[in-house]
């Protein structure tokens, strides 16, 4: 693996920075806070992504450490290596509410998914704990973290029994401890216990399940008869407006009758006083008419009473002697009686002729047909009364059951809401109470299964500390064994960077080193510093190429040589400087380092950062 290009978004005091680095050695040289172990963080964090803390922790984790804090946004950067000869490129936003991390081959430009956004994806024996315990070195301590012994001695187990990376010694180890404790708890604490305490709970709520399912029919089956009630009571409403429109029109009507009415008692009694005003001037006509027939007849009267007289005279005076005058008194006598009756037929003619005239005139006078249109337009006003009083009856009562009825809905409403709720309230607890026959019938199934499996716990302990003794056993040999292999690998190590000083060395379990000083191994606490920087370091190429293999990962030296006199930094920069295809980045702000390495004819990259 090698890296090729680092491009910085924003990270610690960098912002929009491009770092390219070559084959072999890169010396990045710059004075202090001139962002050197930053350089060195980012690409940890390209490798691995760079989480936030929480709690107090968080204050100075890297995360907040190198979080721009006026573009939060602008918290990411990207990274070019190659591995396998294929060219990569990883992506990353490290802000937390926009966190991102792409993965792109940039042969085919296909993106490739990262698990835990690690590179461990694709690079499976580079994992954090390897990283930061074998190639990535700080400034301050070169020393192995704790938990890294561990890490090595089941790599060695792993190595020595199927040569790759494939078990987990130590996890076995740890996975059967677990075991035994848990099942010496449920030894402990045996779960049928619970279970029985389970199912009585469980009856007990079934049976309160029970009463509520009764007490929620009942009171649904007491709410349904009201609720038909109200929905019968609504459907039985009254059509006031309808009525109410019917008594207005009949109300019209009745108005239109009375004016009618007004009308013709108007026009009858017009005709009346025009009838009574012809009848006073008929009386005085009559009256005059009277007078000039009286006039007349008197007048024939007299005449025939004189030619009666006359003819009788004549008669008288003729008699026997003068014919002439008697045939003149008779002529006179019957013109005298012919003028009497004619006096007397005059008069009765007068009477009949004036009769007739005034029966027709009064008949003219007294039409009935103003009354009858008078006593018709009585009959429609007193009609258009009833129907008035009919239709105000009809809506009065329409109102009054109207009224009967929304006082009467609010009540049984009311009494339905009660029953409604009481059945919703049941509904609720028994909602609460969840499914219970389902879990009863669990929890029997679960407690006949815990009673017949407390019988096989004790035979199941037994068989985990045998198994986790067996494994002890297996793996402690094997690793005694090919744990020679790994300290042979050490002392390689300590001879090259020790420049043959030191040309011999191992570690115990916690990957404490000695080394063969005269005729017995020395601890490294009793070497100087600078010495025991120098065998830290070896330690770390050392499990480098135990974890790595052939892979050759870049090594990051960050002021790994600060107590260092120069004859010891010279060995470990000849040795670092001679490790072909290894990519290495020596972080340093000493001169004298580029020196060394200019005197030994090394070839690097330089790449100087300002303060």
């Amino acid at each position: 693996m090698k890296i090729r290009e680092l491009r910085i978004g924003h990270f610690g005091k960098f912002h929009n920075m491009t770092v390219r680095l070559d084959d072999g050695l890169n010396l990045i040289y710059g004075g202090n806070e001139s962002g050197k172990s930053t350089l060195h963080a980012f690409i940890g964090a390209m490798l691995f992504g760079l989480d936030r803390s929480r709690g107090r922790a968080g204050r100075d984790d890297p995360y907040m450490r190198y979080s721009p804090w006026d573009t939060p946004g602008a918290y990411q950067g990207s990274m070019d290596f190659e591995h396998e000869g294929h060219e990569y490129r990883i992506t990353r936003v490290f802000y937390q509410k926009e966190k991102s991390c792409v993965l792109t081959d940039l042969d085919t430009g296909r993106k490739i998914s990262l698990a835990d956004d690690s590179i461990t994806s694709i690079f499976p024996k580079l994992t954090r704990t390897a990283y930061y315990n074998t190639v990535s070195m700080g400034q301050t301590d070169l020393r192995c973290s704790a938990d890294f012994g561990a890490e090595v001695r089941n790599h060695i187990a792993n190595l020595a029994t199927t040569g790759g990376c494939k078990l987990n010694v130590e996890g076995a180890i740890e996975s059967l401890e677990a075991r035994k404790k848990a099942l010496a708890a449920e030894l402990k604490n045996p779960a049928s216990g619970a279970l029985k305490a389970r199912e009585a709970e469980l009856l007990a709520k079934e049976k309160e399940a029970d009463v509520l399912i009764k007490r929620r029919s009942e009171s649904l089956e007491n709410a349904k008869p009201l609720r038909c009630e109200i929905e019968r009571l609504k459907g039985g409403i009254p059509d006031t407006a309808g009525l109410r429109a019917e008594w207005e029109q009949a109300r019209a009507g009745e108005e239109s009758a009375r004016e009618a009415l007004a009308a013709a008692e108007k026009a009858q009694r017009e005709r009346e006083a025009a009838g009574e005003a012809e009848i006073e001037r008929k009386k005085e006509r009559e009256k005059e008419l009277a007078a000039q027939r009286a006039a007349k007849r008197k007048k024939l009267a007299g005449i025939g009473m004189g030619l009666l007289a006359a003819g009788g005279l004549l008669c008288v005076a003729g008699n026997g002697r003068y014919a002439a005058l008697i045939g003149a008194g008779v002529v006179l006598l019957m013109a005298s009686l012919v003028v009497l009756l004619a006096a007397f037929f005059a008069g009765r003619e007068a009477l009949v002729t004036d009769g007739q005239e005034d029966e027709a005139e009064y008949g003219h006078t007294a039409d009935a047909a103003p009354e009858e249109a008078c006593e018709r337009a009585r009959e429609a006003y007193r009609a258009a009364g009833e129907r008035v009083t009919a239709a105000a009856g009809r809506l009065e009562e329409a109102l009054a059951e109207r009224e009967r009825i929304n006082s009467r809905i609010p009540e049984l409403d009311e009494s339905a809401d009660a029953f409604e709720a009481t059945a919703d309230r049941c509904e609720w607890e028994l909602e609460n109470l969840g499914d219970i026959g389902d879990e009863l019938d669990s929890c029997r199934h679960a407690l006949a299964e815990a009673q017949q499996k407390e019988t096989s716990l004790s035979r199941e302990l037994e068989a985990a500390s045998l198994a986790a003794e067996a494994v002890r056993e297996i793996s402690g040999g094997m690793r005694d064994s090919f744990g020679s292999s790994f300290n042979e690998l050490l002392s390689e190590e300590i001879c090259l960077t020790t420049d043959g000083r030191y040309s011999a060395g191992r570690v115990d379990e916690d990957l404490n080193i000695e080394v063969m000083s005269g005729l017995d191994y020395v601890p490294v606490s009793a070497l100087s510093t600078g010495t025991m920087q120098q065998l830290y370091l070896a330690l770390r190429f050392a499990s480098a190429r135990l974890f790595f293999g052939d892979e050759k990962v870049p090594v990051l030296l960050d002021e790994s040589f600060a107590y260092s006199d120069p004859e010891r930094m010279r060995s470990a920069l000849s040795a670092i400087a001679d490790r072909e295809g290894q990519q290495v980045i020596l972080f340093t702000c000493r001169p004298d380092e580029k020196e060394i390495l200019d005197g030994l004819g090394a070839a690097y990259n330089l790449i100087e950062l300002a303060g």
